[in-house]
């Protein structure tokens, strides 16, 4: 796609998870994990098309990672190392056996180490779906738009977790500039005044970006 039409799958499928109009199941839908059942329809739909090449960063128990991949036909791969979160030995079990129990609908490849490591080995031009969930100070979501670039096709959709905190959306901007990035659409998605605005929202914000190098 290039970015005019990539721009208007986007639009469709915010559309469709505002709505929660996909065919995931309710027990993709109610698997503990930070996020809501909105953004979960939006990551199913978000990477249905059959190029999707989706690369998550800071999956922990793998709630958008499945639904990003369910009964879709692209690439998924997930990173963590868990040095973000409390609840490590939780994740560390839980997450591994969500992916056996789930294979049959979705095809992931986890990797747990360190993602900017992890990511210096992947291909050029490789991912065209990037969603940025790890550190959320400023500097760490800049880099997140700086160090990923030489993987990234152009264009490519950039989504970045926890954007109600100013220091996130200072990332955002900062990173943007700092790599380089053309800007042809964004989205705010927000739960006014609701941190992890809870399930009816878009949980503690998405900032989502059609990107081009």
């Amino acid at each position: 796609m290039n970015a005019a039409d990539l721009i208007r799958f986007v639009e469709a499928c915010i559309s469709t998870g505002e709505n929660e109009a996909t065919q995931l199941p309710p027990d993709i839908l109610k698997l503990h994990s930070y996020s809501s059942p909105k953004i979960r329809h939006l990551f199913q739909s978000l990477c249905s098309f059959d190029e999707c090449s989706y690369l998550e960063g800071g999956c922990f128990l793998g709630g958008t990672t499945l639904s990003a991949a369910w009964t879709n036909r692209g690439r998924f791969m997930a990173l963590d190392d868990y040095s973000y979160h409390e609840e490590v030995s939780k994740a560390r079990t839980r997450l591994p056996a969500r992916l056996e129990r789930y294979k049959e609908h979705c095809t992931i490849e986890f990797i747990e180490g360190d993602l900017w490591k992890t990511i210096e080995r992947l291909p050029d031009d490789s991912v065209n779906v990037w969603f940025y969930d790890a550190g959320h100070t400023e500097a760490e979501t800049a880099y997140a738009f700086c160090k990923p670039k030489r993987i990234l096709q152009s264009p490519c959709v950039v989504i970045v977790d926890d954007y109600r905190w100013p220091k996130v959306q200072k990332g955002v901007a900062a990173g943007l500039e700092l790599g380089g990035w053309t800007v042809h659409r964004q989205w705010e998605m927000e739960s006014p005044g609701v941190q992890y605005g809870g399930r009816e929202g878009w949980w503690n914000g998405l900032w989502i970006g059609v990107l081009t190098k």
